[in-house]
């Protein structure tokens, strides 16, 4: 990996150890090195030798000390895992396709992903998706599909729905996603026996979890809603796809037979009705998919 420095000189390492060193600031007393400079710069701490000054208790400032220790190796290990995977996925890049980012921007990405992911262990599934946002530094060919809600958006996703819209994206897109079509989709509406009109028992019906091997597919409808909330999946609840066949994976589907049933077996509820519908991926959603997959 080769990262350019504010000064202007450039590196080049394969370690996180390297990087450091590389682009080390002169280390602060109380900090004890770079990295943990950087850690009390990112989290705003404050100066700890005046916190120590003020603590009489040794036991507390021993405790204190053994604790940010502890959070400092933890961070450094995630900075680490992030570090490796990207270098990973630079090396892929053809020679002729990278640009050189420059330092404070690779690293600060890095280590936000340490901060995110020290208490998210749903995050920690997501590496892969982050680092391969951070390489879009790094390639010229995918530095357009950049954006600064990317890493926010993958922080507030679960891996679940992260599989979801990999998988989604397989469907819709054709021809090496250069070309977009839409997915069926499904709402499932009923009344009641003793009052009049109709209601939506069953939303976003589809089967697109349970292809791609979700581990709560059950839970697509509440999937989607999240994507959508994102900008990354576009729904069209006015519209439908003129061949009904395509419509036949999801009413032949063990799942749609389970939610009919459901239905069938309440007494109060008359027989079900499947309105047809679209999903598909916005134009930001498929920036995210060019930056975040591979």
């Amino acid at each position: 990996m080769k990262i350019r420095n504010l000064d202007g000189s450039e590196f080049e390492f394969d370690t996180p150890e390297k990087l450091v060193e590389a682009v080390a600031l002169p280390p602060l007393q109380e900090t004890g090195g770079f990295f943990a400079n950087l850690l009390y710069m990112r989290f705003r701490k404050s100066n700890l030798k005046a916190k120590m000054a003020r603590i009489e208790d040794q036991k507390f400032l021993e405790a204190y000390g053994n604790l940010w220790d502890a959070h400092a190796e933890q961070m450094f290990k995630f900075f680490s895992q992030i570090f490796r995977s990207v270098n990973d996925k630079v090396n892929q890049i053809p020679p002729d396709q990278r640009i050189m980012p420059e330092a404070s921007q690779v690293l600060n990405e890095m280590l936000r992903y340490a901060e995110d992911s020290y208490d998210n262990p749903d995050l920690q599934k997501l590496e892969d998706y982050y680092a391969w946002l951070i390489t879009t530094a790094f390639d010229k060919q995918r530095i357009h599909s950049r954006h600064p809600a990317f890493r926010q958006i993958i922080t507030q996703i679960t891996s679940d729905e992260a599989i979801f819209f990999k998988a989604l994206c397989d469907v819709v897109c054709l021809e090496k996603y250069s070309e977009f079509r839409y997915e069926p989709i499904m709402r499932i509406v009923v009344s009641r026996k003793d009052k009049p009109g109709e209601f939506v028992r069953f939303r976003n019906v589809c089967i697109v979890g349970f292809e791609a091997g979700c581990m709560f597919p059950e839970k697509s409808s509440a999937y989607i809603d999240n994507l959508q909330r994102s900008q990354l999946v576009d729904v069209k609840p006015e519209s439908y796809l003129i061949e009904k066949e395509r419509y036949e994976k999801i009413t032949l589907s063990d799942y749609y037979k389970s939610l009919i049933r459901e239905i069938e077996n309440d007494e109060n509820l008359c027989a079900p009705r499947a309105i047809p519908y679209l999903i598909g991926i916005t134009d930001f959603g498929k920036d995210f998919m060019n930056a975040c997959f591979r």
